[in-house]
């Protein structure tokens, strides 16, 4: 609601630390809570969590696989940018390209002059989580999702994220598999 109303709440916190929740507290307090700074003293228990979460989810690998999302988010709205250059990247490549989708319809009309381009679009956050954290080689989205699967990953995995999950989140992937676009 508040997105669609463009409403701004003391209660929520997203990507930041410097905005202090102010009573009285909401009973529901919504928000990402994913800080960068909280990251940075809290590297070890990160790296162990995302190794955990790679070896819950571990299946086969799904190759090359873009995360597309369109939907929902402003970020993604704003980086259309970023798209164009991963289109740019996958468009002449002969290996299958899964595109993992929220957005079907924008996704196939984006993607139409790509060759061996399947879309995914599951309806289903975990089983797009799985084919995310088990690509050879993942395209992020613009999105906190697509963050979380890059930084689970197998340590094989080539990881192309946009430029400004440095500065909103930071990157913790090796630079020996990660391309910054």
């Amino acid at each position: 609601i508040s997105k669609k109303l463009v409403l701004r709440s003391r209660v929520a916190t997203f990507y930041t630390d410097r905005l202090e929740l102010c009573e009285p507290y909401s009973e529901n307090i919504f928000g990402y809570f994913q800080y960068k700074s909280f990251f940075k003293e809290n590297i070890k228990e990160f790296y162990l969590l995302c190794k955990d979460i790679n070896v819950m989810y571990a299946a086969s690998n799904t190759g090359i696989v873009v995360h597309y999302r369109m939907g929902d988010s402003d970020w993604a709205k704003n980086s259309s940018h970023y798209y164009d250059k991963v289109k740019e990247m996958i468009k002449d490549r002969v290996e299958s390209i899964l595109v993992v989708t929220d957005s079907p319809k924008c996704a196939s009309k984006f993607f139409q002059d790509c060759i061996n381009v399947q879309l995914v679009s599951s309806n289903n956050a975990i089983e797009d989580f799985k084919i995310m954290i088990n690509s050879s080689e993942l395209y992020c989205a613009p999105r906190t999702f697509s963050w979380w699967a890059a930084h689970s990953t197998s340590k094989n995995s080539l990881v192309i994220m946009p430029k400004f999950f440095e500065e909103k989140l930071g990157i913790y992937i090796e630079k020996n598999r990660l391309k910054i676009v």
